[in-house]
């Protein structure tokens, strides 16, 4: 497959995948507090499902940028479609 077979939609898929990776790179450090975050409160909810005890830790809020990391992942999954799309059509 060429580069020529690309239309504008496939190059506007790229470069929006693109941009949202260069964003979630950007924030990686927010990225990784907030997967830790998400795998401590799973494992607080698997332990308490099976009855290990009921102790709850102090809260503790990741560094913002929340907002940030789900704009660079709809950005991939919209980058995706659209690259998909051009493909296909």
């Amino acid at each position: 497959m060429r580069l020529s077979n690309f239309s504008l939609e496939g190059l506007i898929g790229a470069l929006v995948f693109l941009a949202g990776a260069h964003l979630l790179w950007k924030n990686r450090a927010d990225a990784i507090a907030w997967l830790k975050e998400f795998i401590r409160i799973l494992r607080g909810e698997i332990k308490r499902k099976g009855g290990a005890g009921t102790q709850t830790a102090p809260l503790r809020r990741p560094r913002s940028g929340a907002l940030i990391l789900v704009g660079a992942l709809a950005l991939i999954l919209i980058g995706q479609i659209l690259f998909l799309l051009d493909l296909t059509y």
